[in-house]
């Protein structure tokens, strides 16, 4: 009785197991071997004790032993080698037997059912394959059917340049996808400048362009202003040696355009104040 229960466990243990299927299908063909040995051995079982339980009745109406006798004999408390108890009356006996049947019938109807599934499996990945095998036949002969003339003088490209070339394309057209997958995934996920904090090329590029007109609007309305007649006296009576010093500082790549006429404003205001 033990060892039904602990070939359940069993059952179970190894279609859990991550061991190769195929390892598992020999394990659980032992299983289930071993489950037609059980329901043989509980199958003599039941017949040997309805031949035991027969006999004294016997024995009763022919007077050999008596009623009592054999009823005390029977309610007698036995064990068993590991000290398990035994059971003696009759009804327990053959409930336990019938019990055992049902649970190796179910663990054999599962593992015959875990073949079954794997032998559909199988045959099923055979049809795929025998499926993919012919469409590849089928490309074979689509390709022997278009294939060129005379490459050169004299000369056909081989068959088996042929298939290389074919294979070739139709895996690098799928190199390609995935690329092309891979790249507008990289773009669709790559931040932008104001998520990073950072400012990107065309943020320079309009900042630098709004310096510039800036810039030259500054330029434009100090060239518009009105001069003024002591300003063109002062101009007209500056020494030739401060005009030249004037001139290489204003030719100078180090100042602006700005600081420039600054420079020259102040310049007025210093010879105006001196005469």
């Amino acid at each position: 009785m033990r060892d039904v229960s602990q070939l359940e466990w069993d059952v179970l243990r190894i279609e859990g197991s991550p061991q190769e299927w195929s390892d598992r299908l020999a394990l659980l063909q032992m299983r289930e071997n071993e489950c037609d040995r059980f329901r043989l051995e509980l199958l003599y079982l039941r017949t040997q004790f309805c031949m035991f339980f027969a006999l004294p009745h016997f024995l009763v109406a022919t007077n050999v032993i008596f009623l009592d006798a054999w009823k005390a004999m029977v309610a007698r408390e036995r064990r068993d080698a590991r000290g398990m108890e035994l059971l003696t009356n009759q009804d327990i006996i053959n409930f336990a037997i019938d019990d055992h049947l049902r649970s190796v019938t179910s663990i054999s109807q599962a593992t015959r059912g875990t073949h079954r599934d794997s032998k559909e499996s199988t045959s099923k990945k055979v049809e795929e394959f025998e499926t993919s095998l012919q469409d590849i036949v089928a490309i074979l002969q689509e390709v022997e059917k278009t294939r060129p003339q005379l490459t050169s003088e004299g000369e056909t490209p081989t068959h088996r340049e042929e298939i290389i070339d074919a294979v070739a394309n139709a895996v690098m057209s799928k190199v390609d996808a995935k690329l092309d997958e891979i790249l507008d995934s990289i773009k669709r996920s790559q931040p932008t400048g104001e998520s990073t904090g950072r400012e990107s090329p065309d943020d320079d590029a309009k900042v630098e362009d709004e310096l510039q007109l800036e810039e030259e609007a500054l330029g434009e309305e100090i060239h518009n202003e009105e001069p003024n007649e002591d300003d063109e006296h002062l101009d007209e009576e500056i020494p030739f040696e401060e005009e030249l010093e004037y001139v290489e500082e204003a030719n100078s790549d180090d100042e602006a355009p700005l600081e420039q006429e600054e420079r020259r404003q102040l310049e007025k205001e210093r010879e105006r104040h001196k005469r």
